[in-house]
Parts: structure tokens; C-alpha cells; sequence
């Protein structure tokens, strides 16, 4: 049962699209589910006909199942309008078409029962016309059902006279036959009038619906609107805290390694703490620190500090040119390099027994006040985000701004120790000065002495005791 359900389900829907009126989907529906009908009760009666021999019925009921399956096919290629207008006229047609071909070939088993069932199943079957077409198909609904009108009325006996076989031509009681045709006519007006009345009741009822599904869809429009923007404000929101969030994480991590530059300035271990802080916290896999050798008169790259290096690339004596490889390129252009695809074979993370290869790499140049004092190397085996790289950008000038204070600081201490130097060489050089200066005093007081001592020996006195 269930997969008869199923199927029936399938069928019924044939041609029905999702866009589509209510209205006019349920007729879809009913003119699918009506045409497996007719398939089955066809079918029924074929095989009735052919248990009990009568062939002729048989070649007589092939015509129904066509028509199904002509206007199942008309609904599965959205021909819906042509499939309808062929199901309000095949019951007629084929009625018209059986009762001929029975009185044709069978003319001496034809009663008043042969005349009077066919014409009232024709005119019954305007109701199909009628419940087949929407309010807005109005012209659709009205044409089979004035074509059935026809030849349930006055059709009927005109084609029954072109084939001369006409009540009166057979001799069928042609007196009761005209009190059939009037009461035909009269059915015919009740089921028009009523169908009228059906057709203006659905049409104000579609029409009510149609109010209805307005309003409902200008509420669910103003529904959907502030869902929109309360999916827009909570985006707002939920995009505000996330802001918020990096920016508390990078003032926190700027803040601690801050507090790791004065904790650690004057220890040699300093690079090496702030190269782990920056590792960790961003949660990257590995890094180092470059440093420009001042030293030397060729501009080279010589190796600070490391962070789970392995073995082939943590060589201390290695010193890199410029413009050699990434670093060395970074070091000439001055300008953060992003690569997000490392080689597989450049260097390694170990992990245990395992050994991890890193997706990107970061080579942040570290400049102060346009100098540049190295190069900060950051790997990680993952996407390394927006955010990170701009903290990984503050962190790089705080570590500028350290090596300038440092190499200031050490340069201050070298000068100053030139300067002690040359005090005491001064000094030293100012005490042999004031020995001399005091030695030359000595002699010239005893210079000054003797003359003293000349000048005594030639005042007059003495020459006068000299000559006596």
C-alpha cells in the first residue's frame, strides 16, 4: 500500500512546479489523479470485455488509456492547459464515438436506453470543463464546455442523422425521445447554473486567498526584513566582540612581552624569551631571530635566536648575504615576505617520534626609525591569520626598538670606556707633567741661588775689600 501511495503521489505531481498558484496546482493534480482513473477503469473494463468475449468493446475501450497517457504526457512537459482542455473532451468525444460505432454496426439491439445514457453522460461531463480551469482560465473553461453543451443537445442528433442512425430513423419511440431531448436542454441549464454559481464562489474564494497570501506575503517581507537585520545586527555585534577580542589578545601579548624586554634586558638570554613568547602565543610551530652584523663592512645575516630548529639548520657561524635566499632578500628589499607554500624540504618541526612540515612562513624585517637590525623568521603548520600577522608586525618593531637600545647602550659603553681610557692616560700623562714642572722648579730656584750668591760677590764693598 504504501508503494501504491507512493507512486500515486509521484504521478499527481506531474507538471506541478513550486512557483506555481495553489489554485492552479491542484488542478494539475485533479487532472492527473482523473486521468489515472479513467486509465484504470479502462483498463478494467477492457479486461472485463475480453473475459467475456466481446472483442468489439475491447478494440472499443483502447481509446481511454491513449488519452491517459497522451495527457499524463502533456503534464510531465508542462503542457498543463492543452492536457486539460483534452481531458474535459475525451469523455464526451468517446462517448460519442461508442454509442456511433454500437448503433452502426449493431443496429437490432438498439433500445431508447442506446440514446438516452450517452447523451446525459456527455452533458455530465461538462462539470469536468468546469472544475479543470482556474478563475483566470476562464476562456479554457468555457470552450469545452460550450462544445459539450453542443453535442450533448443538438450535436447529438445531428451526428446521429449523418450516420442515419437517429431515433427516428431507427424507430425508437421518436415521441418519448423529444421529451428526453428537453429534459437533456434542462439539465444542461441546472449544471450550467450551478457550475456558474461554483465558478464565482472559487473565483471569490481565489480571490480572498490571493488577499490573504498579499498580506501574508508583505508580512512575511516585513518578517524576512527584520530577520535580515537582526541577523545584521547580531553580525555587528558578534563581528564588534570578535574586534574586541583581538584587540584585548594583542594588547595583552604586547603588554607581557613588554614586560619580558624589562625583565630580560640585560641578560644575554633576552632574544631567545622574546622569540619563545612570540612563538607561543601566536600558537606558530617554529621561528628565529636574524641579526645584521654591524662588524663587518659586507652587510651580512648571522643567526640570534631559535625556536625548534632542527639540527641542519641551527649553524650559528652561518652568516647569510644580502640578497641571498629569502632572508637575504627580505634584509636588501626592507619588505615583509608572506610565502604560503613552504618546500617540503626546507626545513622540518620535530614532534615527538614524528617530524612536522610547516605550510608558511612569515620574514618580518626589523627596522627602526628606517634602519634595519634584522629579521624576524615565524613558521607555522597552519594558516597564519590576519590578525596574527599584524600583532607579528608590532612585535618585530618592539624588538627594532630594543636592538637599537641595545647597540645605543653599547656603543655608549664602549665610548664611555674610550673616554676612561683616555682619562687615564691623561691623568697619568698630567702627573709625569707636574714632575717635570717640579723638577724644572727645583733647578730654577737653585739657579736663582747662585745668582743671588754671583751678586753678593759683586756689590762695592767687596771690591773695595778685594782691592785693599
Amino acid at each position: 500500500m504504501n508503494g501504491l501511495k507512493k507512486y500515486w503521489l509521484q504521478i499527481s505531481k506531474l507538471g506541478d512546479e513550486e512557483k506555481m498558484p495553489l489554485s492552479l496546482s491542484q488542478r494539475i493534480r485533479f487532472s492527473n489523479q482523473l486521468s489515472i482513473l479513467m486509465l484504470g477503469v479502462s483498463l478494467m473494463f477492457i479486461v472485463i470485455y475480453a473475459i467475456r468475449g466481446y472483442w468489439r468493446g475491447v478494440y472499443l475501450s483502447t481509446s481511454l488509456p491513449i488519452v491517459a497517457f497522451i495527457i499524463l504526457s502533456l503534464n510531465y512537459f508542462h503542457i498543463n492547459k492543452f492536457s486539460r482542455l483534452l481531458l474535459s473532451l475525451a469523455l464526451c468525444i468517446n462517448t460519442l464515438t461508442m454509442t456511433l460505432l454500437v448503433k452502426i454496426t449493431r443496429p437490432e439491439s438498439i433500445t431508447l436506453v442506446n440514446f438516452i445514457s450517452p447523451r446525459f453522460i456527455i452533458i455530465s461531463s461538462l462539470v469536468i470543463s468546469l472544475l479543470l480551469f482556474t478563475s483566470k482560465e476562464a476562456w479554457w473553461a468555457w470552450i469545452p464546455a460550450l462544445f459539450i453543451t453542443f453535442c450533448g443537445n443538438w450535436g447529438f442528433d445531428i451526428i446521429h442523422q449523418y450516420f442515419q442512425v437517429s431515433a427516428k430513423e431507427m424507430n425508437v419511440l421518436v415521441k418519448n425521445y423529444k421529451n428526453i431531448a428537453d429534459d437533456s436542454l434542462i439539465v444542461t441549464i441546472i449544471l450550467m447554473s450551478i457550475m456558474g454559481i461554483y465558478r464565482n464562489l472559487t473565483y471569490q474564494y481565489e480571490k480572498y486567498n490571493e488577499k490573504i497570501l498579499e498580506n501574508s506575503n508583505s508580512t512575511n517581507q516585513a518578517l524576512l526584513k527584520q530577520e535580515e537585520e537582526l541577523k545584521e545586527t547580531i553580525l555587528a555585534v558578534e563581528q564588534s566582540n570578535e574586534f574586541e577580542k583581538i584587540r584585548n589578545w594583542e594588547g595583552e601579548g604586547l603588554a607581557l612581552l613588554h614586560k619580558k624586554v624589562r625583565n630580560n634586558f640585560d641578560n644575554d638570554i633576552l632574544y631567545n624569551e622574546l622569540l619563545s613568547f612570540i612563538i607561543e602565543y601566536t600558537r606558530s610551530q617554529q621561528g628565529a631571530i636574524f641579526m645584521v652584523d654591524e662588524n663587518n663592512e659586507e652587510k651580512e645575516l648571522y643567526l640570534m635566536a631559535v625556536y625548534a630548529w632542527n639540527k641542519e639548520r641551527f649553524d650559528t657561524n652561518k652568516r647569510i648575504k644580502w640578497g641571498e635566499g629569502l632572508l637575504g632578500q627580505c634584509a636588501k628589499n626592507v619588505r615583509p615576505k608572506y610565502i604560503r607554500r613552504i618546500p617540503e624540504n626546507y626545513t622540518t618541526i620535530s614532534a615527538g617520534l614524528h617530524t612536522l612540515a610547516p605550510r608558511e612562513m612569515l620574514l618580518l624585517p626589523l627596522v627602526f626609525h628606517k634602519k634595519l637590525y634584522g629579521i624576524l623568521e615565524v613558521n607555522s603548520i597552519e594558516e597564519i591569520a590576519t590578525y596574527k600577522i599584524e600583532f607579528l608586525e608590532r612585535c618585530a618593531e618592539i624588538i627594532a626598538s630594543t636592538m637599537a637600545s641595545l647597540q645605543n647602550i653599547i656603543s655608549s659603553n664602549n665610548i664611555l670606556r674610550e673616554v676612561q681610557i683616555l682619562s687615564n692616560e691623561l691623568t697619568q700623562q698630567s702627573t709625569s707633567f707636574e714632575k717635570i714642572i717640579d723638577d724644572y722648579e727645583i733647578e730654577i730656584n737653585q739657579l736663582k741661588e747662585k745668582c743671588a750668591a754671583l751678586e753678593a760677590k759683586n756689590t762695592p764693598e767687596n771690591k773695595t775689600i778685594n782691592q785693599k
